[in-house]
């Protein structure tokens, strides 16, 4: 992709921006391919196998304990992924979209989201990415690693609300704070439908939400960070802003901790993670 195709204008006005091809199909392949000789011989481990055509890796997750809190706490850092994420910075790097954006000392790292056929309880309600941003100059890429649809889960974005700035998050649920209507209900929204390996750039105040992984395969999700350490939040400092996605992120924490906590004693270790970021 060349300098030319990041249409600048149209980034900055909806908030996000597709870029297609961003992953070759060899790390594409190679992720699968590593998947199913972590999943395959867990399940050989463990003395277990799925019924039916279950993959592997979601028959895994059902069986949940300190083994599974373990796998999935060490998968963003298979290197496949790590390689993913440094050829997206140098892009972003080669696109000129770092100098564009005025991030000097750029931080790029990968996150990844596994979620389930039909579990309700990992979408993420319509929000801003406080969890993750931490530096005030951020951005982020959603790159789905297989297809992502209404069918296979995806993430639909509200085009130009990043324009609102930091807004305030209700916390009637405190496991899942989001954002009230009035903010998003007359926005251009848009359902991303997407082949593996295309990725989408925007903004962490860009509101967006989950759409349900209605399939009976796992949707897997990279999240490469891209933020400007040269601008990093103080949380202890009332006028930093990002002090309040700080709080609001522990908000969260504690109270997936104290939900997660009967699970733990009744199974006498850990349960399963909560959905991450």
């Amino acid at each position: 992709m060349a300098t030319s195709d990041l249409d600048f204008e149209a980034l900055q006005s909806r908030g996000f921006l597709v870029l297609p091809n961003l992953v070759p199909q060899a790390h594409l392949d190679r992720f699968e391919h590593e998947i199913a000789v972590l999943s395959e011989g867990e399940c050989r481990r463990l003395g277990t196998s799925p019924a039916g055509d279950v993959e592997p890796f979601i028959h895994l997750h059902r069986q949940g304990g300190e083994d599974w809190s373990l796998l999935y706490g060490l998968l963003e850092r298979m290197f496949v992924l790590n390689q993913i994420a440094t050829d997206i910075g140098r892009f972003l790097e080669e696109t000129e979209f770092l100098r564009r954006e005025g991030i000097e000392v750029p931080l790029v790292w990968p996150d990844i989201r596994a979620d389930p056929p039909h579990d309700s309880s990992r979408l993420l309600r319509i929000h801003q990415d406080f969890a993750s941003t931490r530096c005030h100059r951020a951005w982020r890429l959603w790159v789905p690693l297989r297809p992502a649809d209404e069918h296979y889960g995806t993430m639909r974005v509200f085009a130009g609300t990043h324009r609102l700035g930091l807004l305030p998050h209700r916390v009637d649920d405190p496991r899942y704070p989001t954002v009230d209507a009035e903010h998003w209900q007359d926005a251009p929204q848009e359902t991303m439908v997407l082949p593996a390996g295309h990725g989408v750039l925007f903004h962490p105040l860009l509101l967006h939400e989950s759409v349900p992984n209605r399939s009976n395969r796992m949707k897997f999700t990279l999240l490469v960070q891209v933020q400007d350490l040269a601008s990093v939040c103080h949380p202890h400092d009332p006028d930093d802003p990002l002090s309040e996605f700080v709080s609001l992120t522990a908000v969260r924490r504690d109270a997936r901790a104290r939900e997660s906590r009967p699970s733990i004693e009744a199974a006498g270790g850990p349960s399963p993670p909560a959905a991450p970021r």
